[in-house]
C-alpha cells in the first residue's frame, strides 16, 4: 500500500465589513481549470515541515497573503483522493489575517514541477450553499463556533 500523503487545508475567515455577525471564507477557483471546482488554499506538507509551517507557506504561495495566523487546528483525518487513488492525511486549520486583502484578486503559483496555476480568490458566506471540491468543505460547520470563541 502507498504511504499517506501529508496535506494541509486552510479555512481563512473574515467578518463582513459593517456586519460583524457574518463570517466569510476565502475560496478560490482555477481560472484555467474551472472544472476543479471551488476550493480553499491547500497543499502538500514538504519534507521536514510541520503541518503548521506548511499551512502558512501554502497560504502565502497560493494567495500572496503573508500575514496569516493560525487560530486552531480543526482536525486531522484520512481522505481518499479518488482521481489518483491516494490516501491523504489532511490537517485542517482555521486561520485569520492580520492584513486586509481585497474582496477579489488573482495570483499565479508555480508548482515544484514547473506547472503554472492561475487562481482567482474571493470570499463567500460560510452559510452559503456552495459546495467545495474534493471534500474540502467537510468541516466548515465548526468555523462559526471557533471564530466566536476566538
Amino acid at each position: 500500500m502507498n504511504p499517506k500523503i501529508m496535506k494541509v487545508v486552510a479555512y481563512i475567515t473574515r467578518t463582513v465589513p459593517g456586519n460583524p455577525e457574518s463570517i466569510q471564507l476565502l475560496v478560490n477557483v482555477h481560472t484555467d481549470l474551472p472544472e476543479a471546482g471551488i476550493q480553499v488554499p491547500a497543499g502538500t506538507i514538504e519534507a521536514g515541515e510541520t503541518a503548521e509551517v506548511a499551512v502558512i507557506r501554502e497560504v502565502y504561495e497560493e494567495t500572496g497573503l503573508n500575514e496569516a495566523t493560525i487560530i486552531a487546528k480543526i482536525t486531522e483525518y484520512d481522505y481518499f483522493y479518488e482521481p489518483r487513488k491516494e490516501i491523504h492525511q489532511r490537517n485542517v486549520f482555521l486561520l485569520s489575517l492580520n492584513e486586509k486583502p481585497k474582496d477579489e484578486w488573482e495570483t499565479t503559483e508555480v508548482t515544484p514541477s514547473g506547472h503554472i496555476i492561475k487562481l482567482r480568490h474571493y470570499w463567500i458566506d460560510i452559510n452559503s450553499e456552495i459546495e467545495l471540491a474534493v471534500g474540502q468543505g467537510d468541516f466548515i460547520h465548526v468555523i462559526e463556533s471557533l471564530v466566536n470563541n476566538e
